[in-house]
């Protein structure tokens, strides 16, 4: 019998024919799986960082193509693997392809947003202690590809964020916050209407994706990470309200606190936004009465009215 990691003459042979001829590689490894595969591919070069396709621009100019990488297909189909007995030392593997790939990108300023995608699916079967604050600025730069953001960014909000907001080691809770920081950032562009001089903030991916995420996990960011959680979407209401004058007419464009049909703009980023921080602060206060009390004291004798009528809202909703 052959040791786990070596291969038969026969998967020898359809390495050399599939390595021999491109073609062959989609199919290939759509049907490859399996972690015994993984040391010959790496010896053969299969997840070199040079082999990241880059986008190609076709005759009509200002149109890219993005190729796919096949290999990743492997690597996708065995990622579960990593969570069995035994496959601890594939996990380190994995995560070499997935930082030495993303490094040299970063180094050279290319990207493929579909490597990307790949990469962060397979995120999820990563154990928790094995991913670092180094790889989170990693992900930073996958949400900032040029072409696509919203499957790394969906992705990262519907399957990483919750894996870590369920994971109650401090680790997690570390790797929450700067993976909510990063769901977060905000992008400022020209307003869509008004001034072409004024600037209007949105997330990295469309605000309809991010209030799905939003709504759906802020409140345990604030149950899990505490101040912490809520501290991330208070920080970016201040960003914008210091970037725009909308701090001034809160109660115009959001009158109402709890979700209602009066308010202007519900689905606009500053609007998703205080949802979150609102969302994210019930959690907090249900969670840790007597430790959110000084917070929600500070929010009342804020200078921002906004703040201060969430944290009122808050309090009478648990009164």
């Amino acid at each position: 019998m052959l040791p786990m990691n070596e291969l038969s003459n026969r998967q020898q042979d359809a390495l050399n024919r599939v390595e021999a001829n491109a073609a062959l590689q989609p199919l290939f490894f759509r049907k490859l799986s399996g972690l015994q595969w993984f040391d010959e591919l790496e010896k053969r070069g299969f997840f070199s960082p040079d082999r990241n396709p880059q986008p190609t621009e076709p005759d009509q100019e200002g149109y890219f193509s993005i190729p796919g990488w096949p290999v990743l297909d492997y690597l996708k189909k065995t990622a579960p693997e990593l969570q069995l007995p035994g496959n601890e030392e594939f996990v380190d593997k994995f995560l070499i392809v997935i930082r030495s790939v993303s490094y040299k990108a970063i180094e050279d300023g290319t990207t493929n947003h579909r490597t990307w995608w790949f990469f962060a699916q397979i995120l999820q079967f990563i154990p928790v202690e094995k991913l670092s604050l180094e790889d989170i600025s990693i992900i930073r730069y996958w949400l900032a590809d040029r072409f696509d953001r919203m499957l790394v960014w969906t992705e990262i909000g519907e399957t990483l964020l919750p894996r870590l907001l369920a994971d109650e080691s401090d680790h997690a809770k570390v790797l929450a916050v700067a993976i909510l920081s990063e769901l977060t950032l905000l992008v400022w562009q020209p307003k869509r209407w008004g001034s072409e001089d004024e600037q209007e903030p949105g997330f990295n991916v469309d605000d309809y994706h991010a209030k799905e995420v939003f709504t759906v996990h802020a409140r345990s960011a604030g149950e899990k990470l505490e101040a912490d959680g809520v501290d991330v979407f208070k920080g970016r209401l201040v960003e914008v309200f210091e970037g725009t004058n909308m701090g001034q007419y809160s109660t115009i464009w959001r009158p109402a606190i709890e979700d209602h049909d009066q308010n202007r703009g519900g689905d606009e980023t500053p609007s998703i936004l205080i949802s979150a921080f609102r969302d994210s602060l019930v959690g907090y206060v249900d969670r840790r009465a007597a430790a959110a009390s000084e917070y929600i004291e500070d929010l009342i004798s804020s200078d921002v009215v906004v703040f201060q009528r969430v944290a009122i809202f808050v309090v009478r909703s648990f009164s």
